[in-house]
């Protein structure tokens, strides 16, 4: 397995959170029930964040694709290279968006009422499904191990592909690739469109091993999931200050993404606000 060298100068910074952070996570978690997968509020948090950043578009995308393990930044990490949970927002992080992930205890956003989601603590909740988190904003990429077991003993590692060699790209590509989950993303152009969390699902390797969640995630869950969010995402948009457009993906193996609903608001602040949906799949109406 071909890793990055970690000679004198390692192309990753530690991108460390400041806190106990499996204890805080685990206490965040109890309000949400995941262990009986009331995983529609992870939904919620992320759209809600997306919606605090600014952003037009939100989408919900289940990967069921297996990626390879061959050229990563660290060994640890082939254990997260299977399904994932994702979600995209066409706005950017910022330089204090970065911050509150990284100072999860002390977020920005408490002092902040108009704020719907708390950021970084709004971040937490995906770890109802996940020990690692990958997060990626235009041309900064962010591993969230707070376990310190898969980054060879750190809690998180921050890496710049504009500082990165195209040479340098392709020895981490499978590390990389599975970013691209809707298009748009060419690990040779060191540049992602918007912002996109990667939450690779616990399995029944990895589960026994966390100190956060001993829950494996089963298909049923992830079924369970997307359903509630379709039914309620015509609510959501009602609420929302910025985000115009909600959609839901699942992709397999073979082909593109695969569309499952679309919600779309127009006129949003005016008396006359009218939604569009599309539900090209319904079987995850009826899970």
């Amino acid at each position: 397995m071909a890793t990055v060298a970690a000679a004198h100068h390692p192309p990753w910074r530690r991108f460390e959170q400041k806190e106990e952070f499996t204890d805080r996570i685990r206490n965040t978690l109890q309000d949400y029930n995941c262990e009986s997968w009331g995983a529609g509020g992870v939904a919620q948090e992320f759209l809600a964040n997306a919606d605090d950043a600014g952003a037009n578009r939100f989408a919900l995308i289940y990967d069921g694709r297996t990626h390879g393990t061959a050229n990563l930044l660290f060994p640890g990490l082939a254990e997260w290279q299977g399904p994932a949970l994702c979600f995209f927002n066409d706005a950017k992080f910022k330089k204090g968006d970065w911050a509150a992930i990284s100072e999860v205890g002390i977020s920005q956003k408490r002092e902040d009422d108009s704020k719907i989601g708390r950021f970084g603590l709004g971040a937490l909740t995906g770890y109802c499904c996940t020990d690692v988190i990958h997060i990626v904003s235009e041309s900064t990429f962010v591993i969230l191990d707070p376990h310190g077991s898969y980054l060879d003993g750190g809690p998180g590692i921050e890496l710049d592909f504009e500082e990165q060699e195209k040479a340098q790209m392709s020895k981490i590509y499978d590390t990389l690739s599975p970013l691209d989950v809707l298009g748009g993303f060419e690990v040779e152009k060191k540049h992602f469109p918007g912002t996109l969390f990667r939450l690779p699902l616990r399995t029944e390797d990895t589960a026994p091993k966390s100190r956060i969640l001993k829950h494996v995630v089963q298909q049923e869950n992830v079924d369970r999931l997307l359903s509630d969010f379709i039914r309620k995402a015509k609510d959501m948009i009602l609420f929302t200050k910025h985000v115009e457009t909600v959609e839901v993906y699942v992709r397999s193996e073979d082909g593109p993404p695969s569309l499952l609903a679309r919600v779309k608001i127009h006129g949003a602040h005016s008396h006359n606000a009218a939604l569009r949906i599309e539900l090209p799949s319904r079987n995850y109406l009826n899970p």
